[in-house]
């Protein structure tokens, strides 16, 4: 176009009519390519994505097939995504009237939830590549679900013994109850408890009653900090949900006692704990730090008031903590077993940070791995490793 332009100029300035050819001879080409791409051509569009349901960031397979809805061949057609530019699908496909082909490219999603891929933009091109013209025509797909990353982690094996555990002689748990040794009957006692075999054997025909006491069984607690404080990006809170999503996942497979809360009060059901993560989202920005993770601490340390300390209580959150909050963690300490902090940054190439808050610990991570090892680390000095 710039040559036709430059050659019509000098043609009339130097009075040269063969310029004038020249420039026609340059120009056809471009008129032929804007004339070609005044037709749209009628197109199917439909995406799939194969498997239907994936962990963040698993490879999935999406697959865009292409239809030529109308009477004539269509031009050289590209295909391209605006939310993934970095997908690529090959070389431009002409389709016959009728005629269809399909295009495939690997995705990594990277959002939990239902993930579309559209839209979908078609590009058509000229014969000489001289013009190009984009557009988005409507398309059929059904989004993929994205589930939280899962990891096996190491899991507790039992709780801390309190002093009711220590009785000395034969223990056996049977229905969630330990028998420990047996001792004479003292009026008072509820004759429920009464080891009638025992007591037929004794010489003196007294009575012997059952010592029993309710074991500390391991337990598993997960508090998800969701807040957003300003400025903050979202790997952070994705990772952490991926974790919450590991620990839980896991102490489901071993069968122990869990629970999982968020500091928005969210508490998700034991069976569908999964799902819950799969849709958990992070608060408006601005809305931390503001008290409620101490709070959500001392909460959990309050539903165990009156039983023996035991168990894990694990705090994920994607940003910095307070004094209010390693407070609140040493006073749940006195309820459990092993109180652990892992709080998510931005940068994953970091090295993950272990100290000691008091009787706490406190673990900085940039990744899933990191954090797995961490966790791997303690659970395995403090409560025993079973996975």
């Amino acid at each position: 176009m710039a040559g036709a332009a430059v050659a019509s100029v000098l043609a009339v300035v130097l009075r040269f009519p063969e310029l004038l050819l020249l420039a026609a001879a340059l120009g056809v080409p471009l008129v032929v390519g804007v004339g070609s791409m005044c037709r749209r051509p009628r197109i199917d569009l439909t995406l799939d994505v194969t498997p239907a349901e994936v962990s963040r960031r698993d490879e999935a397979r999406l697959t865009v097939e292409v239809r030529n809805a109308g009477r004539l061949t269509t031009p050289a057609l590209t295909i391209g995504l605006p939310s993934r530019p970095q997908a690529g699908f090959g070389a431009p496909v002409r389709l016959a009237a009728g005629e269809s082909a399909q295009r495939t490219t690997d995705v990594h999603p990277d959002r939990r939830g239902y993930v579309s891929f559209g839209p979908v933009e078609v590009a058509q091109v000229d014969a000489l590549n001289l013009v190009r013209r984009s557009h988005r025509p409507t398309f059929r797909e059904d989004p993929v679900l994205v589930r939280p990353r899962r990891k096996p982690v190491v899991v507790p094996t039992s709780g801390r013994a309190g002093p009711e555990d220590r009785i000395e002689g034969r223990v056996r748990i049977d229905g969630g109850v330990t028998s420990a040794s047996l001792r004479p009957y003292v009026p008072g006692d509820d004759i429920r408890r009464i080891h009638w075999l025992a007591s037929a054997r004794r010489p003196d025909g007294s009575l012997l009653m059952r010592e029993q006491v309710v074991p500390l069984e391991p337990s598993v607690d997960v508090l998800l900090d969701t807040r957003c404080p300003v400025g903050s990006g979202e790997e952070p809170f994705e990772v952490a949900v991926d974790a919450a999503a590991s620990i839980v996942d896991s102490a489901v497979r071993a069968r122990l006692a869990h629970s999982l809360r968020t500091t928005g009060d969210a508490e998700s059901r034991v069976r569908h704990y999964v799902d819950f993560l799969t849709f958990v989202e992070r608060e408006p920005e601005g809305s931390g730090p503001d008290g409620r993770l101490a709070s959500c601490i001392h909460r959990f340390a309050r539903d165990r008031r009156g039983t023996a300390a035991g168990g894990v209580l694990a705090v994920l959150t994607p940003h910095p903590t307070g004094s209010a909050d390693e407070t609140a963690m040493r006073h749940a300490a006195r309820s459990f077993e092993t109180v652990l902090l892992i709080r998510f940054h931005e940068d994953p190439a970091l090295p993950p940070g272990l100290r000691r808050v008091g009787p706490c610990w406190a673990l900085d991570a940039g990744s899933l791995d990191a954090a797995v090892r961490g966790w791997n680390r303690i659970i395995t000095a403090t409560a025993g490793p079973r996975r």
